[in-house]
């Protein structure tokens, strides 16, 4: 598609926890922008070279990305939208919908996960114990 020869930047801001009650498709306040990508549903909230966590994710053997593996050496998380599109993935935090129950996964406690997580939290400004 026309994307993968593009970079995007989603605008500067935030979505603010009271509009994560509902699905943030659902807000009034993001609904038709004024743009050509139509509606927007992410925000920059930093720029950060993520170029180390890439090339360490872009390493990995394709197994640790497979539900078995991740049963065994981390956590599974089911996704019903994204296990029926076949993404696979390794999940090191995870919230449920409502933001009441958040989960720190074993992945995100190693320390080689998180020299490369850490400057993530610190540019968007988010405490690494609030993730």
């Amino acid at each position: 598609t026309i994307y993968k020869s593009m970079k995007i930047i989603p605008p500067k801001g935030i979505v603010s926890l009271n509009e994560k009650q509902i699905p943030i498709c659902e807000c009034q306040r993001y609904a038709k922008q004024d743009d050509d990508f139509g509606e927007i549903f992410a925000f920059t909230r930093a720029l950060v070279d993520v170029t180390a966590l890439k090339t360490m994710l872009q390493s990995l053997p394709e197994e640790i990305w497979k539900d078995e593996y991740q049963s065994k050496q981390n956590v599974r998380i089911v996704r019903q939208g994204h296990d029926a599109w076949g993404i696979n993935k390794i999940v090191f935090n995870f919230c449920d919908d409502f933001l009441l129950k958040v989960l720190d996964l074993p992945f995100s406690q190693q320390e080689d996960w998180q020299q490369l997580l850490r400057p993530i939290y610190a540019a968007a400004g988010v405490d690494e114990s609030r993730v």
